[in-house]
């Protein structure tokens, strides 16, 4: 089984909608229309807003995520794109041990996990993982 880390990333709407500085109402009926039209999908979850209220947000992927701004705001991509970058650059190792607990491995094999520096500054570390067998 082959998983990718930036597959199991989510956004959630209330993101988009402060990424976008927009209405959270408004994009959770956008996505909610790309939903009924196929193109996205969604999984709903609660959230607590600022106020400590416990309200429904929706998660999307990477690439739902880019679906819905491009629908809303597309001069925001760009935003979007950075932030994708920032969540990619730090959370690996949050949902690595995540995987290691699920699968009950020891957390040990983190010991393992090192950033790969690149030639390139631009480009962010490359992590090697242990070969585990997920079955």
């Amino acid at each position: 089984m082959n998983i990718s880390v930036s597959n199991l990333m989510m956004m959630s709407s209330r993101e988009i909608a402060e990424l976008l500085q927009s209405r959270h109402d408004s994009v959770k009926r956008s996505m909610e229309r790309l939903s009924s039209k196929g193109l996205i999908q969604l999984t709903p979850m609660e959230e607590v807003n600022h106020l400590g209220q416990t309200i429904e947000a929706y998660h999307v992927n990477k690439r739902d995520s880019y679906v819905v701004v491009a629908q809303l705001s597309p001069e925001f991509t760009a935003v979007l794109v950075d932030r994708w970058q920032e969540l990619e650059n730090t959370q690996p190792i949050q949902l690595l041990k995540h995987l290691l607990m699920h699968y009950n491995l020891p957390l040990t094999k983190l010991e393992k996990l090192k950033p790969q520096t690149s030639s390139s500054c631009l480009m962010p570390p490359k992590w090697i993982l242990p070969s585990v067998s997920l079955k």
